[in-house]
């Protein structure tokens, strides 16, 4: 939504810092890459990324993958927009992020911000609240196509299981249907955008599936318009502010728990690491002006990559039964020989390096 500008004009005027270790042992603690991107409709779909005639879901996902990988300081980095109830992207990191008992494992960067108060706290009014979902590589196929587990948040009177069925309808208003009798429309706003708002690689009618978050908009003024989008407590991405007070990320306002994963049943269920994050939007309202409100993502981080990528490796005592080095695939899996593609060596000193192999 519209907060994108007021977003970057504050990024421009705070600086910021990364917070703990970039990279070890050859690994890097950001995003490494998108795996799948699928919007559902909104006013900066087509835009960011752009897309052009021809591209398909792949080129759309590498497009993606530009935007957002790596580090989010550096000059260049962009974010990408999810559009309204349901959309989403999927991406991964060059390792398995661990579960750390007790502590935020990974973040993931929306563009919410906050403003200073006279009291020195932040208020934050911009929140677009997404969804985050995990994944283990279980078949070790390197593709998210394994079980998923969404990670609870704070909201307890959310709908489960909630359906969304959008409509094209070149360059109008598109108009959905749920699966609890509602409908309404995302309307087009071409004051302020001039492309289709339904995602040109996607053909015909769209159909998302999740939990619906409750509105968090609330119109405070009627001339002039304004809104205020509150942010829910915790768990969500583009929820809470990236900037916080010492003009740095708040990382544990935007961190995640792998141990908030609950299964199909919403029960708590223990998971030691994943390999794949799932982010969609998880509101489906219209703000006046505002618009449609939509999840953005800029990027995401691994918050202690050093025991993620200790605990894929193995690095421990124990009997090497006479070798001089053991060989690992990049989910800590232990193969007689090295494989062909990325993989991990470990000497017997405890040294650790990673390995390509063409053939």
């Amino acid at each position: 939504m519209r907060k994108i500008l007021l977003f970057m004009m504050a990024v421009m005027t705070v600086g910021g810092m990364a917070y703990g270790q970039e990279s070890y042992e050859g690994y890097s603690a950001w995003l490494q890459a998108v795996d799948e991107y699928r919007p559902a409709p909104g006013q900066f779909i087509n835009d960011m990324p752009v897309y052009s005639s021809g591209d398909d879901a792949a080129v759309m996902a590498s497009k993606c993958t530009s935007a957002i990988a790596g580090d989010v300081y550096l000059s260049g980095h962009g974010m990408i927009s999810l559009g309204g109830f349901g959309g989403s992207v999927i991406f991964h990191f060059d390792h398995r992020v661990s579960n750390e008992v007790g502590q935020r494992d990974f973040c993931v960067l929306g563009n919410t911000f906050s403003t200073k108060q006279s009291d020195g706290t932040r208020l934050v009014l911009s929140s677009e609240p997404g969804i985050v979902m995990v994944s283990v590589d279980e078949n070790g196929n390197g593709l998210p196509d394994d079980p998923w587990y969404e990670l609870a948040g704070s909201c307890t009177d959310a709908v489960y299981d909630y359906e969304v069925t959008y409509q094209p309808n070149p360059m109008g208003d598109i108009s959905w249907t749920d699966n609890q009798g509602g409908e309404g429309s995302i309307l087009r706003q071409d004051e302020y955008h001039e492309q289709e708002y339904y995602p040109l690689w996607m053909e015909g009618t769209q159909t998302y599936r999740g939990t619906l978050l409750p509105k968090n908009g609330i119109q405070v003024s009627v001339s002039p318009e304004k809104w205020e989008l509150h942010p829910f407590d915790w768990g969500y991405v583009d929820n809470q502010a990236n900037l916080g007070a010492n003009n740095d990320y708040d990382w544990q306002a935007n961190g995640f728990d792998i141990d908030w994963a609950v299964d199909a049943a919403r029960q708590p269920i223990h998971l030691d690491g994943i390999d794949f994050v799932r982010v969609y939007t998880a509101e489906n309202q219209q703000c006046g002006w505002l618009g449609e409100t939509s999840t953005e993502v800029m990027g995401a981080k691994d918050l202690h990559l050093s025991a993620s990528v200790k605990a894929i490796t193995g690095i421990r005592d124990i009997d090497f039964g006479g070798k001089d080095v053991e060989y690992y695939d990049l989910s800590g899996r232990q193969y007689n020989f090295p494989q062909r593609g990325l993989f991990i060596v470990r000497q017997k000193d405890g040294t650790v390096r990673k390995v390509a192999k063409d053939d």
